[in-house]
């Protein structure tokens, strides 16, 4: 499976051969909380045992991204491997980043969401 991820300043856009998607670019780990059930539940997402919130759901904890150095950054990694797995990637994946999607898109006519 071929990937496209671009993780901007406001947002993450990604793209595979299926299909495309798009969340602010906020990534934070779940803080630990009393349980109120589903009213007031956030979804997570798990990466190496911790538990994340991202997106929408993050932001009210996270710290927005154009305040580091994103190359350097864990976060942006995190969020690149949020978004090749809410795209559905499996198994090998090739993952282009640094380039946005719609310019990849244009470039390579085979590689149409």
């Amino acid at each position: 499976m071929n990937v496209a991820v671009d993780v901007g300043h406001g947002f993450t856009k990604a793209c595979s051969e299926r299909q495309r998607l798009f969340f602010p670019s906020l990534i934070a780990q779940a803080p630990a909380g009393v349980d109120l059930g589903e009213y007031a539940a956030n979804e997570t997402t798990q990466i190496d045992r911790v538990a994340y919130l991202v997106g929408d759901a993050a932001r009210r904890h996270a710290t927005p991204l154009w305040s580091r150095d994103k190359a350097t950054d864990a976060d942006t990694l995190r969020l690149v491997l949020v978004a090749a797995a809410r795209l559905g990637a499996t198994g090998p994946v090739t993952v282009a980043t640094g380039l946005k999607p719609t310019r990849l898109e244009r470039d390579h006519p085979d590689y149409r969401a």
